[in-house]
This record gives C-alpha cells, sequence and structure tokens, in this order.
C-alpha cells in the first residue's frame, strides 16, 4: 500500500519514493532494473523499458516490484529496431476501456495494444503498427491529455492523428507545423546530442520540448496548448525536466532549478524579446513616412 515514485535511468538500479524519503530500492526479479531506462503507468500496471533491446517488461497489477515478465517487440515491428518509449493514449482523454498503450521503436514504428493482461490472449490484443518519423532522443514522448506528442525528425508529432494518416500525409499531424523551418534547423543539427525532451506543464498552460545545443547549452520550444502559439525560452540550460507538485523543474550541470518562479532568473534580470503584429496603416503596399510617434505601453 502507499504512493510511490519509481525512478530508472538505465545505469543504477530503480528506486521509489514513499513522499518522505527516497525507500530501498524495489526487488524486481526477471531482468535488471539497471537495465531499465523509462517507466510508464497503464490501467494500474507498470511498464518499463528495457535499454538496447526490443523487450518491455511489466510488473502484477498495483506492484513496484517482484516478477517482471517481458514482451517482445520485435517480431512485431515490420523494421526491427529497439524499444525507445512506451506511452498510453486514450480517445476520450481519460482513463476508460477504450485506453491504448503504445510501444515506440527507434526507427518510428508504433505498436498499439489494447487490453489489461499482456499473459491473457483473450485481454490483450495487436491494434496496429503503424509508422512515424524516427524519434529523436531517449524521452521524446509526452502525454497530453489523452494524446501523446513524439519529438521526430519530422516535427513534433500527435500520435492519435498520425495512426490515421499515411506517413507521406503526417506533416497534418506535426503540432509544430508553425515553426516547421526552425525545427528543422535545431533537428538537423543537434539530433544526436543528449537531452531532448518534451514536457506538460498545465501550471503554465504550455508543453515545452527541450532541444540540446553545443557545449551543454539547450533552448526551449514552447507551445501555448490554449492558442496553439509558440515562443522560444532562452537562459535555461537545462539537461532534464520534471512537473513536481505542479511545479516545473529542470536539471543544469550543477544544480536542480525551480522555474517559473520569482521576478529574476537565478538573480539576474529576465531578459525577453517581443515582436508584435505589424501595422500597414490602411496602405499595405504605400511608402510611408512619419514625422511624429507617441509610444503607449
Amino acid at each position: 500500500g502507499g504512493v510511490f515514485l519509481v525512478a530508472v535511468n538505465g545505469a543504477d538500479s530503480a528506486i521509489n519514493y514513499n513522499g518522505t524519503a527516497w525507500a530501498t530500492t524495489p526487488a524486481i526479479t526477471g531482468v535488471a532494473s539497471s537495465d531499465l531506462i523509462d517507466v510508464s503507468s497503464h490501467k494500474s500496471r507498470l511498464w518499463f523499458v528495457e535499454k538496447d533491446s526490443s523487450r518491455a517488461w511489466y510488473l502484477a497489477v498495483d506492484a513496484i516490484g517482484g516478477a517482471a515478465n517481458d514482451l517482445d517487440l520485435g517480431s512485431v515491428w515490420r523494421m526491427g529496431g529497439k524499444l525507445k518509449a512506451i506511452v498510453p493514449l486514450s480517445n476520450d482523454s481519460g482513463a476508460g476501456p477504450d485506453d491504448y498503450l503504445a510501444f515506440i521503436s527507434n526507427h518510428g514504428e508504433v505498436a498499439m495494444y489494447a487490453g489489461t493482461d499482456p499473459a491473457a490472449s483473450a485481454d490483450w490484443a495487436l491494434v496496429g503498427v503503424f509508422h512515424v518519423g524516427t524519434p529523436i532522443g531517449d524521452r521524446s514522448a509526452i502525454q497530453v491529455g489523452g494524446d501523446a506528442a513524439l519529438i521526430t525528425d519530422q516535427g513534433i508529432i500527435s500520435l492519435l492523428k498520425a495512426m490515421q494518416l499515411d506517413r507521406s500525409a503526417q506533416a497534418q499531424a506535426a503540432i509544430s507545423d508553425r515553426i516547421a523551418p526552425l525545427f528543422a534547423y535545431y533537428a538537423q543539427a543537434n539530433r544526436m546530442r543528449f537531452g531532448w525532451q518534451a514536457v506538460s506543464y498545465p501550471g503554465g498552460n504550455y508543453a515545452l520540448f527541450n532541444v540540446p545545443l553545443a557545449s551543454g547549452l539547450s533552448v526551449q520550444l514552447v507551445m501555448n496548448v490554449l492558442t496553439g502559439a509558440w515562443c522560444r525560452f532562452t537562459g535555461q540550460h537545462a539537461r532534464c525536466w520534471g512537473v513536481f507538485n505542479t511545479d516545473l523543474y529542470f536539471g543544469g550541470a550543477t544544480a536542480v532549478y525551480k522555474a517559473d518562479t520569482g521576478r529574476s532568473d537565478a538573480g539576474a534580470a529576465i531578459a525577453g524579446d517581443v515582436k508584435t503584429a505589424f501595422n500597414y496603416f490602411g496602405d499595405r503596399a504605400g511608402l510611408k513616412s512619419f514625422l511624429m510617434l507617441r509610444p503607449a505601453f
């Protein structure tokens, strides 16, 4: 009983946080927990990604330890490859009987399953396999309501939209279409760098996508989830992001920072650039000469 945060990183053994302290490392059998690089929850069951493998591992319902069983996706994906992410999907933006579980390969193939118990053929079925762009980074998928966003070489893709389209038309499923040239530039120059990540921040009504740059620097591409408008954050050189108790945090090179708080940038002034809408003053093509100007703030 109890509530736990489960953490894995592919190097150290899995560890749990019980709300007040880091609890004892859970005993997971069947696979070395130090080989697990990602964890997801689906219908009261924990699922793990094994690094450099096509296998997903799952525990018993409501368990945080014990025997782990594997589901090998290698024969399901047409192009083979290794498992990159596991993410739940829902058509109704909530937990229900129509929820799916998506397994995403490093080649961009998505295997979609429905059901609750992978050990029971009557309660576990492959819904379909479809292809999206190649995922970028180890933390490329994020749940957004009932949908999931995936950072790929073709943009940031909505999985629910992508599964309904041919790959040649999947640009229509890209939520990053408004910044397509900028995203393409970042992806081409930095796709092999560590630090790509997507995070949803309800407190700010935005989705944030971390882009690692050279020499430990990074920027964030940020979408307002209410309007679809985009902006770019600079000066937050993050390696990873997380939301805890509705607050946003990021890990830097030497410290953890709380973002979106206070009136200074770690003690320094906050700098920002704004480009407002243009005004053609009733004549789009005419040359104008202004002799007096009054700014209004």
